[in-house]
């Protein structure tokens, strides 16, 4: 064989365990997105407290100014 030949066998089986190797971290990768995925979704089942809200809904609003206008009086 040349040395040629040599180089690109080596760098044939080179790459190819480095694309093996990305497939396996992409592979545990995901598996540890869906694991988070699965134990929020648990954490947020066993929790007693609703998820906070962000914003208040039109009808709270109508109603806290509905109160400040019975206040007001």
């Amino acid at each position: 064989m040349k040395l040629n030949e040599v180089r690109g066998l080596l760098s044939k089986t080179r790459l190819a365990e480095l694309f093996s190797d990305s497939r396996l971290k992409q592979r545990h990768r995901v598996e540890l997105y869906r694991a988070k995925d699965r134990y929020s979704v648990k954490l947020r089942m066993l929790g007693d407290d609703p998820p906070p809200k962000m914003w208040p809904s039109t009808a709270d609003r109508k109603w806290w100014a509905f109160l400040l206008v019975l206040i007001a009086q």
